[in-house]
């Protein structure tokens, strides 16, 4: 079997955790978490990320939380829903994870900047 039939097989593109973000007319860096359960930590991960805000970016931080402690593994800006100039609207974007060791993550997303359209976040983890 050639390499990139081999991946296509391997990768199953399933999603393995979904959670949601309800962030109401608040001031900048509100935060809000969501625990997640992954089914298979072993298997490679990405996370979807949508942010419908027309008013402010997203900072979202992972931790992996090993024995009741959480573990820092990584952040990032999902930027605030916008129109490119080639007219596609962007509003969700994806970012690989490092691996995970434990069962259960944690999501911390906060709003960069003060909102007064409340809005609803979501974060899919899906298996690459």
């Amino acid at each position: 079997m050639d390499t990139w039939k081999k991946l296509i097989k391997e990768t199953s593109g399933r999603i393995v955790a979904h959670g949601m973000a309800e962030i109401t007319a608040a001031s900048a860096n509100t935060l809000k978490e969501i625990t997640l359960t992954i089914g298979n930590p072993k298997t490679s991960n990405r996370i979807e990320i949508t942010n419908p805000s027309t008013e402010s970016d997203l900072t979202v931080e992972v931790y992996d939380v090993i024995d009741t402690e959480e573990k820092f593994v990584d952040w990032f800006t999902i930027p605030k829903k916008a129109t490119r100039s080639n007219g596609k609207q962007v509003q969700s974007h994806i970012r690989q994870l490092p691996p995970i060791a434990s069962k259960t993550i944690k999501i911390a997303i906060s709003n960069d900047q003060a909102v007064t359209t409340g809005f609803t976040a979501t974060v899919i983890i899906r298996e690459i």
